[in-house]
């Protein structure tokens, strides 16, 4: 049994610890700046007093926002305000000053600063709030071109930053996403609830068609598909079995594949034998996943049980998100960096959860065998003994004999169904189609109603699914031998790699001339939808009442 795994609390401020890096250096670019503007002023003389006050008291507020930051207690006013109250201030002793067309590169520093933390919309906006405070305080009479060309630099401040900004949008992206997912996203939801989450997201912020987390952690790898149609689900056994040997064969690291453009090839930091190697099986994933551009980012590079972030880009780009935009390689590999953390502790959970069940499944099988196996025990020597006392000539022998049986095989199956839960294996086997041939059997002996199984054989199906189907149609025979006058019974099981389909029919109808009465086998019903399953009814040539109950498997 594997020990318990701690699982640690989930930072939900991530965007704060990366930007936080960034901070205290922009702060103490601020303080050299303003200490340089406050010598200035002083040396130049002529400078009105509440200039200079107004210069120091800045001087002071972004002294104490560099202690703060620096020892880890955060800016004293956070957000974007100190920046937009920055600018005015610039402009101040931009128009009050002698050097002041000297200090208009001041300004730039905030808006930036606002660009970079705070998004490219807030910075337009403070750059043109800024551009245009600069034209109303350069408006005296004999204004000339020297004044008014700083102005109009700074109303190109907008397109600027948010040219300067575009190498920093991935980044940003990636953090607050990750930022988001870490804040939302709880582990004991279980790993596929969690990765499928993270693989639709992801696959929204990058616009492409198809996403793929294949986590490789747990026992057996675990692959999830968020598709553009907004549907995101575990992967069939097919589209597993074909995709994870591919996944198996390549080595750790981060690449990307044009998959129409041959002269392209696949782009990594490997040898050129080693990528020309591995080429072929990139583009067979590719193919599979029907992907004109594929993205392949290891969430622990090079490392042997690596899980992989699958992004595939079709041919058709126009119907992906507007705000969806791809993202560099080095950017994914961030983002799947963080996210193996939670996919970690969501598998240790969905392992933590297995390991309850099974000690509760061995639980319930102690109990059932103590007060369940040991009744039927007395009950099958009880019925052996008047079966001995029985002789063949007693009008009684054959009943006796078939309860013997019946006794014998209900008791089996009991211990099975024991054995089951002590041991959790749940692989199927082929016990559907005999335990139906014995139920139609006894039904028939017993009730004198004639029963007629068709089925293949062999039929491999689980013991739970076994189960259900055994329950279902020794309700549906009961049913026709206490509702109608039914005198034959047809019972049909098929199976694809879909469903399993079981259709019973009686011939009640032909028997009386009129249809049977209409009624809902509610519990029929109920059972079939706890299975994911329908139930429909229909009349058999217009009068013999038809149930065909279809299962996903």
């Amino acid at each position: 049994m594997a020990s318990p795994v701690a699982i640690a609390p989930i930072e939900s401020n991530l965007v704060a610890r990366r930007l936080d890096e960034m901070r205290p250096l922009s702060t103490t670019s601020r303080v050299a700046t303003l200490w340089i503007v406050l010598l200035a002023l002083w040396s130049q003389g002529g400078t009105e007093a509440w200039a200079l006050a107004v210069a120091g008291l800045a001087l002071l507020w972004t002294a104490f926002n560099l202690w703060r930051e620096t020892t880890g207690r955060g800016s004293a006013l956070g957000g974007p305000v100190f920046f937009m109250a920055a600018i005015p201030m610039m402009l101040i002793l931009v128009h009050n000053t002698v050097h002041g067309g000297l200090l208009i590169p001041l300004v730039i520093h905030p808006l930036t600063m606002i660009t970079l933390l705070h998004g490219v919309r807030l910075g337009m906006t403070a750059a043109t709030v800024g551009a245009v405070g600069l034209l109303m305080s350069l408006r005296p009479p004999g204004i000339d071109t020297q004044h008014l060309l700083p102005a109009f630099g700074l109303l190109l401040l907008p397109l600027i930053a948010t040219l300067a900004t575009r190498p920093v949008a991935a980044l940003r992206q990636r953090v607050l996403l990750a930022a988001e997912l870490e804040r939302e996203l709880d582990p004991r939801r279980g790993l596929q609830s969690v990765g499928l989450v993270i693989a639709d997201r992801l696959r929204l912020a990058t616009g492409a068609q198809r996403m793929i987390v294949c986590h490789r952690d747990a026992e057996q790898p675990t692959v999830l598909v968020a598709d553009q149609d907004d549907s995101a689900y575990e992967a069939s056994p097919a589209l597993a079995a074909r995709l994870l040997p591919l996944l198996a064969e390549l080595p750790a690291e981060l690449m990307s594949l044009v998959a129409g453009h041959a002269a392209d090839g696949l782009n990594c930091d490997l040898p050129v034998a080693t990528r020309l190697a591995i080429e072929p099986r990139v583009r067979q994933i590719a193919d599979l996943l029907e992907a004109q551009t594929l993205q392949l980012v290891p969430d622990a590079p090079r490392e042997e049980r690596s899980g992989w972030f699958l992004v595939a880009y079709g041919r058709d780009r126009h119907n992906a998100p507007k705000d969806g935009s791809p993202w560099p390689l080095r950017s994914l590999a961030a983002f799947a960096a963080e996210m193996r953390r939670l996919l970690q502790q969501a598998s240790y959970v969905d392992t933590l959860q297995a390991e309850i069940a099974a000690h509760e499944r061995a639980r319930i099988g102690r109990d059932l065998h103590d007060s369940a196996v040991q009744p039927y025990l007395g009950l099958k020597f009880a019925i052996e003994v008047v079966a001995q006392r029985c002789t063949p000539d007693n009008p009684l022998h054959a009943q006796v004999q078939d309860l013997r049986q019946f006794c014998e095989t209900e008791l089996n199956e009991l211990r099975d169904t024991v054995a089951v839960l002590r041991s959790g294996e749940l692989r199927g086997d082929n016990s559907l189609v005999p335990a139906l041939r014995r139920q139609a059997g006894r039904f028939a002996t017993l009730f004198g109603i004639e029963t007629t199984l068709e089925a293949p054989d062999p039929l491999v199906a689980s013991r739970a699914l076994s189960g259900a189907v055994l329950h279902m149609v020794n309700e549906a025979l009961n049913n026709v031998r206490r509702h109608s006058k039914a005198r034959k019974v047809w019972v049909r099981l098929a199976r694809d790699e879909h469903a399993l389909q079981l259709v019973i029919r009686d011939d009640a109808g032909q028997r009386t001339g009129f249809p049977s009465p209409s009624f809902e086998p509610r519990s029929l019903t109920e059972r079939a939808r706890e299975l994911g399953g329908t139930l429909e009814m229909s009349r058999h040539n217009g009068l013999d009442t038809q149930i065909r109950i279809t299962i996903p498997v």
